[in-house]
């Protein structure tokens, strides 16, 4: 039985594959959130507005809208490279993106867009012998993805389902 979890978890990981530091990062930056209760003043305005430097390029930022629910990866120019909703898993304060995205190419055409689905998988961790089973949440491509060359032309068109 370990072994079927374990399948699955291989086969779910590689659905973020492409955007693999993205979601990395989406989930390092809870650990840098400061806390989201209410408070007066500006201080809480930079509690719902957050950026923070990108884990894998630190000439990117990521900028976090705690109230629209959304997130921008920016490059040092400020050019926009990633945006899109997410889903807060709130009993691990965990970010996924979900929702509909889109990817831009370095010149500022669309790369890729479509939409992320959080969902479930089963976990399985084993330790002097005791196995323990939990459940755990990844984003996955869902629907129709397309891709468009770096002139904003479409290129192709993928359907996850």
């Amino acid at each position: 039985m370990p072994f079927i979890f374990l399948l699955l978890v291989m086969l779910l990981s590689s659905t973020c594959y492409a955007q693999r530091s993205l979601c990395d990062s989406m989930v390092l930056a809870v650990q840098l959130l400061p806390p989201e209760e209410a408070q007066e003043g500006e201080d809480n305005k930079r509690r719902k507005k957050l950026s923070i430097a990108y884990r894998f390029d630190t000439k990117k930022t990521l900028h976090i809208d705690r109230e629209a629910r959304t997130l921008q990866l920016t490059d040092e120019r400020g050019q926009v490279l990633a945006k899109g909703t997410y889903a807060n898993l709130a009993s691990t304060n965990t970010l996924y993106a979900q929702g509909n995205w889109k990817f831009y190419h370095p010149n500022g055409q669309l790369k890729e867009e479509g939409s992320y689905l959080k969902v479930p998988y089963a976990w399985a961790t084993t330790h002097d012998a005791k196995t323990t089973q939990s459940v755990k949440y990844q984003s996955i491509r869902d629907g129709e993805w397309r891709y468009y060359d770096a002139d904003g032309k479409l290129t192709g068109r993928e359907v996850y389902d």
